[in-house]
């Protein structure tokens, strides 16, 4: 819904900096949704994490399995 809204909005203005304007906000929640949703699946949790936290996550995740 958000979406159609936006584009409505960038189709409707006349001026060339207005529409690079709503284009980049377009994009940009695109990219935040994106993330979002690459942050609350379980199997990317494990590539999002540092490193040095990435083996503890591991360790917990096969703990869980292996009960």
């Amino acid at each position: 819904m958000r979406v159609r809204i936006l584009f409505r909005a960038i189709f409707s203005t006349r001026l060339k900096n207005a529409k690079l304007f709503l284009l980049l906000l377009c994009f940009i929640t695109a990219i935040f949704n994106c993330l979002y949703k690459l942050k609350n699946a379980k199997a990317t949790k494990i590539i999002l994490l540092p490193k040095r936290n990435r083996h503890l996550l591991i360790a917990k995740l096969a703990q869980k399995q292996a009960f």
